[in-house]
């Protein structure tokens, strides 16, 4: 028997692009695939930051709130609160997390609820403390964190990740990306003739 439908955060990324623009400029489609949002923060992070709010005890994980409130969301090279979710994804595992797992009915809006707010608060306190072991500042931008090698530029900031637009397969600090973008080009055909963008 096939396995049904299903639609991961990427996907929902080029869904709710579509579906919130219904005319789309060459400017504002190069931007779109650059963009570093990361969808699965949008499905968790206010109630985690609830949860921060009902069962934190430590005063890094209310600091620890107040950087995911301030966060966009985003993994560009300037972003702070990033690395600290994902840290904490690895550790909470993002496939028993939620009550509610994706749903045709609600294809933009799942999975939603989390499972267990108290289990989702001590697996952000283990990944804080493990960061705080490797001497990793919470308020790190992702960009210092994972950086790629430019053999022009030297070390530049990393950005993007393996649910965004801006494909990016960070393995570790220090190392390049294991994969994503390498080459995208933009090509718009007009009754002028085509325009491109590498």
């Amino acid at each position: 028997m096939a396995p049904g439908p299903f639609m991961g955060f990427r996907p929902q990324i080029s869904a709710r692009t579509l579906m919130e623009n219904e005319n789309i400029t060459f400017e504002q489609f190069d931007a779109m695939k650059h963009s570093t949002v990361y969808e699965a923060a949008a499905h968790i992070l206010p109630e985690l930051i609830t949860a921060i709010g009902q069962f934190g005890t430590s005063d890094d994980i209310q600091l620890m709130s107040d950087i995911f409130a301030n966060w966009d969301g985003a993994l560009d090279g300037d972003s702070v609160g990033a690395i600290p979710f994902l840290q904490f994804q690895q550790r909470a595992g993002f496939g028993n997390i939620f009550v509610n797992p994706w749903s045709l009915e609600d294809p933009l809006g799942t999975p939603n609820t989390l499972r267990d707010p108290a289990g989702a608060v001590a697996s952000l306190q283990a990944a804080i403390d493990a960061m705080n072991s490797q001497n990793i500042p919470l308020d790190i931008q992702y960009g210092q964190y994972y950086t790629v090698l430019d053999l022009n530029e030297g070390i530049l900031p990393g950005n993007g990740g393996e649910d965004t637009f801006r494909n990016s397969v960070f393995i570790q600090p220090g190392l390049p990306p294991l994969g994503g973008d390498s080459y995208v080009a933009v090509v718009e055909f007009t009754q002028n003739g085509a325009r491109a963008k590498i």
